[in-house]
C-alpha cells in the first residue's frame, strides 16, 4: 500500500472537507487572539460555525480546520493553533505515525519458546510465551499455539510456563490518566495480554501471569501435560523457538481503533512505536516518536504536546492546524 494517501476522485463539493478537532474541546489557555473563523466561502463558513457551536462552550474554546483534499488549501479555520485537549483525536496522529514507521502489512508476532530439550515426547524445562504486544490477541490464538507445540510430538511438559511480558515496561497506564480510566477505559497495559485481561470472568490486573494460566489451559486441551507453576519473568537462558503466531496486518488494527475509538489498541501501538524507536517499549518514547513524525512530515507541531495514544491523558494538547 506504500505511504500515499488514496481518496475518491469524484465526490460532491459538499464533502472535500476534513474537519479536524470538531467537537468542544477544553482550550490550555484563555480565548486567545485571533479567535474569529477565516474562510473564503461565507456560506461554508456559517454552516461550519453553526456546527460548531455547543451549548455552554465558548467560541474561543473550540477550534476547527477544513481542507480541500483536492489541492491540500484551508478553506475554513478557526482557533486553528490554539492547543487543545484533543480527546480521542489522539488517535490520529498515533495511525499517521503506525502507518509511515511500521508500515500497513506490519504484524505483531507472539511465540511459544521452550528452555531444556525434547526427550522424546516429553519437553524437560520449561516453555515460554512471549508477547509483542498484539492488542488482538485471543484465547484461540493460544489454542492454535498449543496446537502447534503439540504437532511438534511434545505430550508433556516438566517445568512448567513462564509468561514474558518484558517487550514493554511494566507500567499499566498513563501519564495523566485519571485513577477512574484505569480498567474502566482500557485494560491493563502490557506485551502479553490475552482477551484483554479478561480471566475466570473478570478483568485481571496481572494480564501476564493470566496469558499463562490461560496458555497452560490451552494446552492441556491440546493433549500436553503441563507440570510446574505458571510464572511470571524474563528467562535469560537459550531457548528454542517452537510456535509462532501473528496478529492481523496493521491497517485492520487501525481501522478497529480508529472505527471504535479503541484506547486499549492504541496504548499497546504507542509502546509499539517506543520499541520501535528503540526504546523499551514505553508510552514516553512512543509519544515522542509520535511527535518525530509529525516534524518529519512537516505538520505543525508549536502548542502540541503527546503524552498517551488514546486521548486519555489530561495533558495531552493538539492544535486543529
Amino acid at each position: 500500500m506504500g505511504r500515499a494517501a488514496h481518496f475518491p476522485a469524484a465526490i460532491g463539493p459538499c464533502f472535500r472537507v476534513v474537519l479536524a478537532c470538531l467537537a468542544a474541546l477544553t482550550a490550555l489557555a484563555a480565548p486567545a487572539v485571533g479567535a474569529a473563523p477565516r474562510s473564503a466561502d461565507p456560506a461554508l463558513a456559517q454552516r461550519l460555525a453553526h456546527a460548531l457551536t455547543v451549548p455552554h462552550v465558548a467560541a474561543a474554546r473550540t477550534g476547527a480546520a477544513a481542507i480541500d483534499l483536492e489541492d491540500g488549501a484551508a478553506v475554513y479555520t478557526q482557533n486553528g493553533g490554539l492547543p487543545l485537549a484533543p480527546a480521542s483525536n489522539e488517535k490520529l496522529p498515533l495511525t499517521l505515525a503506525a502507518l509511515l514507521d511500521l508500515g500497513p502489512g506490519f504484524r505483531i508476532d507472539t511465540d511459544v519458546l521452550g528452555i531444556g530439550e525434547q526427550v522424546g515426547p516429553v519437553w524437560d524445562g520449561r516453555l515460554v510465551l512471549r508477547g509483542y504486544g498484539d492488542p488482538q490477541l485471543t484465547s484461540g490464538g493460544l489454542a492454535r499455539l498449543a496446537a502447534a507445540v503439540r504437532a511438534a510430538g511434545i505430550e508433556r511438559v516438566t517445568g512448567g510456563i513462564v509468561a514474558d511480558e518484558s517487550f514493554f515496561d511494566s507500567l499499566r497506564v498513563v501519564s495523566g490518566w485519571k485513577r477512574s480510566f484505569y480498567m474502566d477505559e482500557s485494560p491493563p497495559l502490557s506485551a502479553l495480554v490475552v482477551d484483554r485481561a479478561v480471566y475466570g470472568g473478570h478483568m485481571s490486573g496481572a494480564p501476564a501471569l493470566a496469558a499463562g494460566l490461560l496458555f497452560r489451559a490451552a494446552l492441556r486441551h491440546a493433549g500436553v501435560a503441563v507440570a510446574g507453576e505458571v510464572t511470571v519473568g524474563e528467562p535469560a537462558e537459550l531457548e528454542t523457538p517452537l510456535a509462532t503466531i501473528q496478529s492481523p496486518p496493521l491497517w485492520r488494527i487501525l481501522r478497529f481503533m480508529d472505527r471504535e475509538s479503541d484506547n486499549f489498541t492504541a496504548e499497546l501501538l504507542l509502546k509499539q512505536l517506543g520499541a520501535y524507536a528503540g526504546d523499551q517499549g514505553t508510552s514516553a518514547g512512543g509519544a515522542a516518536e509520535v511527535l518525530a513524525v509529525l516534524q518529519r512530515e512537516g505538520i505543525p507541531t508549536d502548542g502540541v504536546t503527546i503524552v498517551d495514544g488514546s486521548g486519555l491523558s489530561v495533558l495531552d494538547r493538539l492544535t486543529p492546524d
